[in-house]
């Protein structure tokens, strides 16, 4: 199968970024504990995001929020369209960065194939906004064979309480 007959926005909306938001959540995030780096205290908590993928991929603008908690772990779940989530793994990256890894997957449906997809962030906080980039690859689901591949962007504002 190649990436022309399964595209990231069918591997994605059956898996659900945010991806990813990424994407981004379906499980909040807990208060920082108090031995936590400040900088980690800085972006754990949840971010309203928009992020589009790098063309030739579809650019159309996905609402993502995402969820950074306590001991590293990582939520996405895209809003806009609406999507299932996805879970991962964060950690700080120099004084303002960070770094996430997650996993999304898909049923099959609609003549598509199960699907997994590995999501790669780099990004960085500065007061309430967060931005980044990231890069994804989609693989049929139980194996190591890629489908999908692509990059895109984002931007976004804390949620407050």
């Amino acid at each position: 199968m190649t990436a022309r007959t399964l595209g990231r926005r069918d591997v994605l909306l059956g898996a659900g970024a945010a991806a990813g938001a990424v994407t981004l959540v379906g499980a909040g995030a807990s208060p920082a504990v108090a031995d936590t780096h400040r900088s980690d205290r800085a972006v754990s908590g949840s971010w309203l995001i928009s992020r589009h993928d790098n063309a030739p991929g579809d650019t159309s603008p996905v609402q993502t929020v995402v969820s950074f908690a306590g001991g590293g772990v990582f939520a996405a779940q895209d809003i806009a369209p609406l999507a299932p989530g996805g879970l991962g793994a964060w950690a700080r990256h120099g004084r303002h960065g960070f770094r996430v890894t997650f996993w999304l997957g898909s049923a099959a449906e609609n003549g598509q194939p199960a699907a997994t997809t590995l999501v790669k962030v780099r990004g960085s906080v500065h007061d309430d906004t967060i931005s980044g980039t990231y890069t994804y690859q989609a693989f049929l689901a139980g194996t190591s064979t890629v489908v999908v591949t692509g990059a895109g962007v984002f931007t976004g504002a804390r949620i407050t309480a």
